[in-house]
């Protein structure tokens, strides 16, 4: 216990210091990146690690709430402050909307839903083009200042953005590790271990299914807020696919269930494909047999085998 406090104290201050060693833009804007995967991450987490549920549509929730961030900024003025509160707001109700839905069915039938809903999203972003401006996307998204008193700190500059994020992440991990330590994280963890036991003994699976739904859609709504403010531009590329394959393969990879999993499967599953351009126009194909061998042989992820790996060390010693 002692030593876990010590690497999260170190891993803390690493992260409080980093800005002030790698200053370089490129290496902030990746440290964003890893940051707004990590809400991602930790979202999704929540949802299968923690109830067992896999949903391959979780780009839903992240586009809606780029989406509501950016309209209500473009259209009524709103900061991202009050846009990030409405990404969450949009992204939990529809979350508790696909909940209600969807766990009526299950097994392959939730997964199926929820890959449909962000498809469908994604047509409706292509086609509503007086609201969304259709494939050509929104623009001129700005990021605010924040006022501390007589400070003001502009959010435009890459390492305030990066300590927005770091806070973000942090209370989001607080969060999860406070819930998973609550009656309801039992419940979440009875679930996924055996609904059909969990419901023997008294357990509503129905009702706290749809709560951790709905926080899940909320963070990741959150996390589109921020990646839109932070990109300044969004388009329907935000319901992609892919963004929830890899968002999936981002908590696998780091360690489904814990709560460092997700972090480190976003700062892996990030750098990864810039390290791999070497590779040109075959990167893509090379990250996915990198995966693949991830899967293959760490099926519990990267943080169980790192955690081996410090027992046995212990061991020797």
């Amino acid at each position: 216990m002692k030593q876990n406090r010590i690497l999260i104290l170190l891993c803390l201050l690493g992260s409080l210091v980093y800005p002030l060693v790698l200053k370089d833009p490129y290496f902030m804007h990746m440290a964003i990146l890893i940051g707004i995967y990590s809400l991602l991450a930790i979202s999704i987490n929540l949802l299968l690690g923690y109830t067992g549920q896999l949903s391959l549509g979780h780009a839903a929730f992240f586009g809606v709430g780029a989406y509501a961030s950016a309209l209500v900024y473009l259209n009524l003025k709103v900061p991202m402050w009050g846009g990030m509160v409405a990404a969450m707001a949009f992204s939990g109700a529809l979350g508790w909307i696909v909940a209600k839905l969807a766990f009526k069915l299950r097994g392959a039938y939730f997964v199926i839903m929820t890959i449909g809903i962000a498809e469908v999203l994604k047509l409706v972003a292509l086609n509503w083009i007086d609201l969304t401006k259709g494939p050509m996307g929104l623009t001129d998204i700005a990021v605010p200042s924040l006022s501390l008193g007589g400070l003001t700190i502009d959010l435009g500059e890459k390492t305030a953005y990066y300590y927005l994020l770091l806070f973000m992440v942090f209370l989001c991990v607080y969060l999860q590790y406070r819930l998973v330590h609550s009656s309801f994280g039992r419940a979440f963890i009875s679930i996924r271990e055996n609904e059909d036991l969990a419901a023997s003994v008294g357990i509503n699976c129905y009702k706290y299914l749809i709560i951790v739904v709905v926080i899940s859609a909320a963070i990741a709504g959150m996390a589109g807020s921020l990646y839109a403010h932070y990109v300044s531009f969004i388009d329907p590329g935000v319901f992609a696919f892919f963004i929830s394959v890899n968002v999936v393969m981002t908590v696998i990879g780091g360690g489904q269930g814990t709560l460092a999993g997700p972090i480190i499967g976003a700062i892996l599953f990030t750098l990864i494909p810039e390290w791999l351009r070497v590779f040109g126009d075959a990167r893509m194909a090379v990250y996915a047999v990198v995966v693949i061998v991830i899967v293959i042989f760490m099926p519990r992820g990267i943080l169980h085998y790192l955690a081996q790996l410090a027992a046995l060390r212990k061991r020797v010693s």
